[in-house]
């Protein structure tokens, strides 16, 4: 999902480890903001926006239920 100026990649499963881009600051996508608490309001605002689109066009026939909760990622989660 794209909003201009970041590109949000969700993953839903086990892990649910994600992607979140500055596409300005960072056009070659090299940074992941997923993690970073000061993007963490930007990765709500994108995922809500995803399911809703989701929702809106029949996408949710897979099977997923929206997450609402940050999930962790155990590997990093000294990073949140």
């Amino acid at each position: 999902m794209r909003d201009g100026k970041y590109k949000f990649i969700y993953y839903p499963g086990v892990w649910d480890i994600s992607e979140l881009y500055d596409l300005e600051a960072d056009p070659e996508e090299k940074r992941n903001l997923w993690r970073h608490p000061e993007h963490q309001e930007t990765v709500l605002r994108l995922r809500n926006d995803l399911w809703d689109w989701l929702e809106k066009t029949g996408g949710m026939q897979i099977p997923l239920k929206r997450i609402t909760e940050k999930r962790g990622d155990y590997g990093n989660h000294q990073l949140y």
